[in-house]
């Protein structure tokens, strides 16, 4: 079964619109500051606006927050972790099952 998935920005815009009339039914975000990925809450709130808008999140695209620390290993890192971990957590329990994904752009 092939799914038709785009990139879509975590606010509605006029992609939204163009993505539901091709039949895009699958979709891919980078969360900004309206949503976090390691507040449960916060994440369930983006994943329902998506689901409103007939789209399904299916992944998470790139850094959901400045992980600098945690790849140069810098201070701070321990708690760069533990945050990475309550979002992998966090996609975990809401379906989110997949980080990163290649859809055609």
């Amino acid at each position: 079964m092939i799914r038709i998935g785009m990139f879509l920005p975590p606010e509605p815009d006029r992609r939204w619109k163009l993505a539901a009339q091709a039949g895009v039914t699958a979709c891919i975000c980078k969360f900004d500051r309206k949503y976090r990925a390691d507040d449960l809450d916060s994440l369930a709130a983006g994943k329902k606006d998506f689901t409103n808008a007939g789209f399904e999140l299916t992944a998470l695209e790139g850094d959901q927050f400045d992980m600098s620390r945690i790849k140069l290993g810098l201070p701070g890192r321990d708690e760069d972790l533990e945050t990475y971990c309550r979002m992998l957590e966090n996609m975990g329990k809401l379906g989110i099952n997949i980080l990163c994904y290649n859809f055609m752009a």
